[in-house]
């Protein structure tokens, strides 16, 4: 289903509520096109020119940007690190906690379709590596909380099978987003539901070792 925006006819805005409408239009627009896409269709979608756009942006690139922080980086809630390290509430609960929240945030068609476009445009986003670290992060922290809950000790190195365990944790919880935003298949199973299976195979893996 296109999320493609009614065109209206041009008028005179205060800037910030042109660069707020440019904003919100190019954000649909990298969504449904991916970044390769032309500011000149972009301009003709707002009914503005593109010299417009870039007197507001100055380069493709930092409008790009700026539609990365909108998406990925200011949603981001630090609460969410320190309630992961939280020893008082079990190791289960708080992955559950955090992959519930952090879905109650990303749970949107334009998160997961510019997620897919940034993922294609790997490296060329200025963003790009803030925020697969902030991801990395995560994964890190829940794999030492991993060690604690077994007693084990946190020194070593986390090794590749650990890191390929954690992703495959984040990549289900991802494609749960594809199935329902992207292949419109949706799920039977309730978001919460989900969560609470995938977290708790997630556990399993290291309790079998």
């Amino acid at each position: 289903m296109s999320i493609e925006s009614v065109a209206r006819p041009p008028r005179r805005l205060e800037p910030g509520v042109r660069a707020e409408q440019i904003l919100d239009e190019a954000t649909r627009f990298f969504s449904e096109r991916g970044f390769t896409a032309q500011i000149t269709d972009l301009a003709a979608r707002l009914r503005i020119s593109h010299a417009l756009i870039f007197r507001y942006f100055g380069t493709k690139q930092n409008l790009i940007d700026q539609v990365y922080k909108r998406v990925f980086v200011e949603p981001w809630s630090e609460a969410w690190i320190r309630d992961l390290a939280d020893r008082s509430v079990p190791l289960k609960e708080r992955i559950e906690r955090f992959y519930v929240t952090y879905l109650e945030t990303v749970d949107n068609p334009l998160w997961i379709r510019v997620a897919l476009h940034a993922g294609l445009a790997g490296e060329h986003l200025p963003r790009g590596s803030e925020v697969r670290s902030r991801i990395e992060q995560v994964l890190e922290l829940v794999l030492r909380e991993i060690r604690a809950h077994r007693g084990l000790p946190q020194d070593p190195p986390i090794d590749p099978v650990e890191w390929e365990t954690a992703w495959h944790l984040h990549s289900s919880i991802i494609y749960f987003l594809i199935r329902k935003h992207v292949l419109d298949h949706g799920s039977p199973v309730e978001r919460n539901q989900m969560v609470r299976r995938v977290v708790e195979n997630f556990i399993c893996e290291f309790e079998h070792r």
